[in-house]
């Protein structure tokens, strides 16, 4: 029995730590890419293993019909991409290769979605959601080590060679993670409390809740200072909270409470900081300074602004002309060679650089894929207000987000398993015709 308890728990940190570097992708020294990349190309082999083997022994094979609509959705974009590239005389293929980025994810969620099988016996979206937010939580108690210890900091930033560019300069007043800074940072800790606040009514015990309210605060603050978008996946969190029961969680009692901890935790926490190093606190005072600039601008000038939203305002450049508002001009980056160059026409709102690249037509066809994507991975949910607070909120996170930064979650998406686990094609060997039945 204690055997198959250990096994059971040495299962479980391993799937913990596929999790963590699938979403937080690290290029370990003499690693030849991404640990996100490896992962997910394990995922692809197994996957083409399993089906090579029902192949050789003739045996019925199923292929996910989730996953031949995508690849059909994602290639229609790749598609459509060649062709502004064509008639706009352009060389800028970065939605051409679209489609490898896409079936990259896919197979990292595949291994994920068997390790799951393996160890739960069923794809739950709780269990799931439980492994990003303990791989969030992780990542920012990493970037506040990385913060507040120069040793720490050395550690893993020398195991780490994708360092984040002007780094050094960033994290003399911002928390700069393992694998994880900026923007990117901020969407994925804006995600984990989207995912703590739909895990709320899955909880058994008040020491649940407690845990699920102290990684949102942890999450929240720490990943303020990472990045300040953290606070759009916070505010989205915090309407589904509040939501009334007939359109939300329909679980007031555990909602109270999860509030009641929210507040009651800091006060505990707050006299303990009279006990810290004074070094210390000026070095916590410099990272919340940028995490909540915007407060500290309200309560000094009376405006909720920021830098940085600052710079946004002049990056809201629209076309000039019908032919760009409809196909795009197919450009990407100023220069595709040296994407340090910066994006074409010096814009790095979301919305802008999909409509410059290929115009509404391509913009919608993109959000369609997300969409789609994520109504898939979303679909198994058995719990169905659960499943479309899910989709919905998620949906309009990755809208809300592309109007600061270009923002594609599919990555994180295809983590639930949706693909691999509703209706399927089924491949049958007959007179040695290859017959699709559906």
């Amino acid at each position: 029995m204690w055997h198959l308890l250990k096994n059971r728990f040495l299962e479980k940190i391993i799937a913990f730590f596929i999790f963590f570097f699938y979403i937080y992708s690290v290029l370990f020294p003499g690693f030849p890419s991404g640990t996100r990349v490896l992962i997910s190309g394990i995922g692809i082999v197994v996957l083409l293993l399993n089906f090579v083997m029902e192949v050789l022994l003739k045996k019925p094979v199923y292929l996910s019909k989730n996953f031949i609509q995508t690849i059909f959705l994602c290639f229609s974009l790749a598609i459509f991409s060649v062709f502004i590239v064509f008639i706009r005389h352009t060389k800028d293929l970065e939605f051409v290769k679209y489609p490898f980025f896409v079936i990259q994810w896919l197979g990292g969620g595949y291994l994920i979605t068997l390790m799951m099988r393996r160890i739960y016996g069923e794809i739950r979206f709780q269990n799931v959601s439980a492994y990003i937010i303990a791989s969030v939580l992780l990542q920012v108690i990493i970037a506040f080590l990385m913060f507040i210890s120069p040793p720490v900091h050395d550690l893993f930033t020398a195991i780490n060679l994708n360092d984040p560019p002007t780094g050094e300069a960033f994290r003399e007043f911002r928390l700069v993670g393992f694998a994880s800074y900026y923007f990117g940072a901020g969407i994925i800790c804006g995600y984990a409390l989207i995912l703590i606040a739909l895990l709320i009514p899955y909880c058994e015990s008040k020491g649940q809740i407690r845990l699920l309210s102290f990684s949102f605060l942890l999450i929240l603050l720490l990943g303020m200072m990472m990045s300040r978008t953290t606070m759009i996946g916070g505010a989205i969190a915090f309407v589904l909270l509040i939501l009334p029961s007939r359109f939300g969680l329909r679980s007031s009692l555990k909602v109270r409470s999860f509030f009641s901890y929210v507040i009651i935790i800091p006060l505990l926490v707050m006299p303990f900081f009279f006990l810290l190093d004074e070094k210390l606190l000026d070095t916590l005072k410099i990272a919340s300074e940028f995490g909540f600039e915007m407060f500290y601008n309200y309560f000094d000038q009376g405006s909720l602004t920021t830098s940085s939203t600052e710079q946004m305002k002049e990056m809201y450049k629209l076309p000039d002309n019908t032919i760009t508002y409809l196909l795009g001009d197919g450009i990407f980056y100023n220069n595709q060679m040296n994407d340090a160059e910066g994006y074409y026409m010096g814009t790095d709102i979301g919305f802008l650089r999909l409509l410059f690249y290929f115009g509404i037509i391509g913009s919608l066809l993109f959000f369609l894929l997300q969409f789609v994507i994520l109504y898939k991975c979303g679909s198994y949910i058995t719990n169905k207000r659960i499943k479309i607070l899910f989709i919905i909120s998620v949906f309009i996170y990755m809208l809300l987000l592309n109007f600061k930064g270009l923002t594609d979650l599919i990555f994180l998406n295809v983590l639930f398993g949706g693909f691999w686990l509703n209706q399927k094609f089924k491949i049958s060997f007959k007179n040695q015709q290859l017959n699709i039945e559906r």
